[in-house]
């Protein structure tokens, strides 16, 4: 039987060779397809459908659901996050992946696959990064982006002990993460911005030994900075950066409980709020004049910071004044320098001393606590200020206008809360719970329009 003529073309003509790309040509293609999702992401915000009655609008919940009810599996949600443009909720669960879900369709769009357990995650600012901590004892960062499986991260950062909290500095420039066990690390990211990531530097295309030769040694000089420790004795629960980013408010608890507000710049303890149980969860204002604080003895507590506190760089000028009085001390006692103080140093020195003495003994003031029937597991700032949300092991969900401390509203669920927070608009909340659910609600704008 006689071949048509295309199976003769077929059978004649060979396959041509594929073109091997250059460097050069490698860098363009990759940096072509960072700006197309770059592109993509940066499309205009998601526009909220407005709710006149607050209610559950969405349900998301990871894996076969059916499956699993049939074979008794249970995974717990440990978090869900907004994107910083509302496109997108991001869940992370005790299955060992992290989701990325459109909130416009409520379709998955991305995996992230892990390890272990994921027990945080963070957006970064601009919404281009996802940072997961997780119980293999990393925290790793990864793109933003629609894809059905993600095994590549960026870069990553190992602890002694699970990663439980990644939070990011309002500017994106740092990022926190805390282990279980006393680890509190700040990582300054402008190196690996500058430098590009793991994921970056090895390309899926196949490369000639002579380019992983040149690549690895113009590398081997730019070894990432190490993280910058905060010291802790407990173990740790949780961190927050302030709404400048001058200041970070950690939550631990053994003996008893501790919120801490170091500055980021010195590194150093500027106040430490104690409590009677272990602090679940810590967060500033969006002013950084107060802090809400969650416990284990089932109160969430609201404290107003002293006004004398100094941070940022009025501690840095406190400090720089301090250093040099201690440097003329020491010349005078060797003899190096005649010390003459005039009666205008000597007020000046007594006010620097009068300064170091209140500070030493500030205090934070309680304002107001809002009591749960089981302990207090999380509770969050709106964007403005102006309301708190909280969430307990019971389930309760309640929210609080500030300044009356009434509330606002009462939710009950079955399983224990484990994550909230307010979308920015401010309209909508997410929270997880141990029965494996992140469920999203609108229409709370009209809970505080009615009571006007």
């Amino acid at each position: 039987m006689a071949t048509s003529a295309s199976e003769d073309d077929l059978g004649s003509k060979p396959r041509p060779p594929r073109k091997a790309l250059t460097l050069k040509e490698r860098k363009a293609k990759q940096a072509e397809e960072e700006a197309q999702a770059l592109a993509k992401l940066q499309e205009p915000e998601c526009k909220e459908e407005e709710f006149q009655e607050i209610k559950e609008i969405n349900c998301f919940t990871h894996g076969n659901v059916r499956q699993r009810r049939r074979h008794g599996m249970k995974y717990l949600m440990y978090a869900a996050r907004f994107s910083p443009d509302s496109k997108y909720l991001v869940t992370c669960s005790s299955d060992k992946s992290v989701c990325l879900w459109s909130l416009e369709t409520g379709m998955e769009v991305a995996n992230y696959e892990h390890a272990d357990s994921v027990r945080a995650v963070a957006f970064s600012p601009d919404g281009l990064y996802l940072c997961t901590g997780c119980d293999d004892k990393e925290a790793r960062v990864w793109r933003v982006e629609e894809k059905n499986l993600i095994t590549e991260h960026e870069f990553s950062f190992k602890h002694r002990d699970w990663v439980i909290c990644a939070c990011y500095s309002p500017d994106g420039h740092m990022l926190c993460t805390v282990s279980r066990q006393q680890e509190v690390i700040l990582h300054d990211l402008h190196h690996y911005l500058r430098h590009g990531s793991k994921r970056r530097m090895s390309s899926k295309l196949s490369m000639a030994s002579t380019a992983l030769r040149a690549a690895s040694k113009s590398s081997a000089g730019r070894e990432p900075p190490e993280g910058k420790k905060l010291p802790h004795d407990d173990q740790l629960f949780g961190a927050c950066f302030s709404s400048s980013g001058e200041l970070i408010v950690t939550a631990s608890g053994w003996e008893r409980g501790h919120a801490i507000i170091f500055d980021v710049a010195s590194l150093e303890e500027v106040l430490r709020i104690p409590q009677p149980d272990w602090v679940m969860s810590a967060c500033l204002n969006p002013t950084e004049k107060m802090v809400l604080t969650t416990s284990k003895d089932t109160f969430a507590r609201v404290w107003e910071l002293p006004k004398e506190l100094l941070y940022g760089s009025k501690m840095k000028e406190m400090k720089a004044e301090k250093e040099k009085r201690e440097q003329e001390r020491l010349e005078a006692e060797k003899g190096k320098k005649k010390l003459v103080i005039s009666k205008k140093k000597q007020r000046e020195l007594a006010e620097a001393a009068e300064r170091e003495a209140i500070q030493a003994e500030l205090k934070a003031t309680e304002v107001a606590k809002f009591p749960h029937t089981n302990l207090t597991v999380c509770a969050v700032w709106s964007l403005d200020g102006k309301r708190i949300l909280t969430g307990s092991d019971t389930g309760t969900v309640q929210i609080i206008d500030v300044g009356t401390w009434m509330q606002l509203i009462r939710l009950e669920h079955q399983e224990p809360i484990t994550f909230l927070e307010f979308s920015p608009s401010g309209k909508r909340f997410c929270l997880s719970s141990k029965e494996g659910t992140a469920l999203v609600y609108a229409g709370v704008q009209t809970l505080w329009s009615s009571s006007k």
